[in-house]
């Protein structure tokens, strides 16, 4: 029968490629072979005797030591795994195969124990472990619903959060399917997907759709799911991602119903409306601004709003449109004149607003653009039927004093000025009346009227301050005497005349007071006016068709 020699034994342990470790029966290390020595990390001479117990992991050391004695006093082969701490720091687990050795008599003697590598085994489970709790705990805390179901659509498994958004817990969820609580109007299309899903078929990746709760409500989700197959391909869960998006949809819906109306408001609107860039380009028109300026659309947006406003009007606005910009004011109104194609003019109020983009930065002004040509020629009228004389176009004696009163205070302030008031009666003016009729008196008025105008330069100021009497403000006057002399010409040219009146020719003469003015002059206005009426009565008394200096 073959002896097996020391000679063979310790060949084999020295090509083997398992950890070899021997001990006595009391647990110390007898014999280790090199692979043993590698796994663990410690010399052959450290190792023998109890030096091995000391590069055992602190935390397995007393329950491998207990595994030990409890071994050789049942006397029976173990299993053990354990960990040895290098001498670099670093952990290697070691799972040990240990016989016990017997003697001829049958008594133990000691170990003999085989060893492999766990290192990578404990590693991979560990990390399978970290992996699992991660999963679980992001499952579990997820902010947005988790779930997994089965194939046929069975809630399998279901987060805290997801039992929230349908208000259902997990056991009465565990009864359902997705199928159950899915709106019905979504359920074909859903189904449709998930059928393509399980077959490997197309399908889109991520849907929005509606279930409906416990409590009867419809909440709006977005839906991520994907099939979880076993080695061979076949189906065995979804993993749902499903997060509610309800108020986001209500603030679309309630976004699509703003810019609905504002769409309706815009196109529909009665008064002109128009989008226009930072620039001035139009962007945007409705149908009554393109019939208000009288450009067609496409006209309007190949121009600016520059382009069609009147020259006059081109800096209206200017520095409302940079504080506007500036975020100092939130809206602006004015009046400013639009040029037609055929260049009549349109007068419109203009109300400005701007929309910025969510950083802040200007996208567009919103302008609304109401025709007030009718209102402004009404209003024209009203005015110049409050500032002129119905018969001769002139102006009325309350402007005139308006305007006299403002030279006055104009004289005060800039001492190197001069002007001249002349007040004007028509001489014997009643006998015209009494014997050709009063047609013919207004004939004689208007003539005069006329021949002032004709006469005096259009910065002058001339008026009718009621029934035959007439005053004109010569302003910028240069020389005193300068007064005198345009009363003169004044004189000649409306005596000069033979008015035409109901088919008699009638001659017409004046008598003028003048009064010169300058800073010096303190009166007001109405004392001016009586010493320049006082300066003309004077003339009258004189003979008449005469020219009377105030003093």
């Amino acid at each position: 029968m073959f002896e097996p020699s020391e000679e063979l034994f310790e060949s084999l342990a020295a090509h083997t490629p398992v950890g070899l470790f021997v001990s006595d029966e009391n647990g110390r290390c007898t014999f280790a072979n090199a692979r043993w020595c590698e796994l663990t990390g410690l010399s052959y001479e450290a190792a023998l005797g109890d030096g091995w117990i000391a590069a055992l992991h602190p935390e397995d050391r007393e329950r491998v030591l207990t595994e030990w004695d409890a071994g050789l006093v049942a006397g029976v082969d173990s299993v053990s795994e354990c960990r040895f701490v290098l001498p670099d720091g670093t952990t290697r687990w070691i799972q040990g195969f240990n016989a016990v050795r017997r003697n001829r008599n049958g008594e133990v003697v000691g170990w003999v124990g085989t060893c492999l590598d766990l290192t990578e085994r404990k590693i991979a489970e560990a990390t399978a472990t970290e992996a699992g709790e991660r999963f679980r705990v992001a499952f579990d805390n997820a902010p947005i619903g988790v779930a997994l179901l089965t194939p046929d659509g069975h809630w399998l498994q279901v987060n805290q959060a997801l039992c929230t958004l349908l208000r259902y817990t997990p056991e009465e969820l565990s009864e359902l399917t997705f199928a159950d609580l899915t709106h019905p109007d979504d359920l074909a299309e859903n189904l449709e997907r998930s059928r393509r899903q399980l077959e490997g078929g197309d399908w889109e990746p991520r849907i929005e759709k509606r279930y409906i709760r416990s409590d009867g409500a419809v909440v709006w989700v977005a839906l991520t799911n994907e099939v979880v197959r076993d080695p061979s391909g076949e189906p065995l869960y979804f993993v749902a991602q499903i997060e509610d998006i309800t108020k986001r949809r209500e603030t679309e819906n309630a976004l699509r119903e703003a810019e609905e109306r504002f769409r309706r408001a815009f196109e529909d609107g009665p008064i002109g409306m128009a989008l226009v860039a930072p620039d001035g380009r139009f962007l945007r028109v409705n149908t009554t601004l393109c019939r208000l300026t009288g450009w067609s659309e496409s006209e309007l947006l190949a121009r600016s709003f520059r382009e069609i406003t009147h020259a006059d009007d081109l800096l209206s606005g200017a520095d409302e449109t940079k504080l506007l910009l500036a975020g100092e004011i939130s809206a602006f109104q004015l009046e400013k004149r639009y040029l037609r194609p055929d260049d009549t003019i349109v007068w419109a109020t203009l109300s400005v607003s701007l929309v910025r983009d969510a950083a802040g930065e200007p996208l567009y002004f919103v302008s609304q653009i109401e025709d007030i040509t009718e209102r402004k020629r009404a209003h024209d009228e009203l005015e110049r039927l409050a500032s002129d004389d119905p018969l001769t176009g002139l102006l009325n004696r309350r402007r005139f004093d308006e305007e006299l009163e403002r030279e006055l205070k104009r004289l005060a302030r800039e001492p190197e000025r001069r002007a001249a008031l002349l007040v004007l009666d028509v001489d014997r003016f009643k006998l015209v009346n009494d014997s050709l009729g009063h047609r013919a008196g207004d004939d004689v008025l208007c003539a005069v009227a006329q021949t002032l105008r004709c006469r005096l330069r259009s910065t002058d100021v001339i008026a009718r301050l009621g029934g035959d009497e007439f005053a004109a403000l010569l302003l910028d006057l240069g020389e005193v005497d300068d007064a005198r002399k345009i009363a003169s010409e004044l004189a000649v040219a409306i005596g000069s005349q033979s008015i035409l009146t109901g088919g008699d020719s009638t001659g017409v003469t004046v008598s003028i007071g003048v009064v010169v003015l300058d800073h010096t002059t303190r009166e007001r206005e109405i004392d001016t006016l009586v010493t320049a009426d006082n300066a003309m009565y004077r003339a009258k008394r004189a003979g008449r068709n005469r020219i009377s200096l105030a003093a």
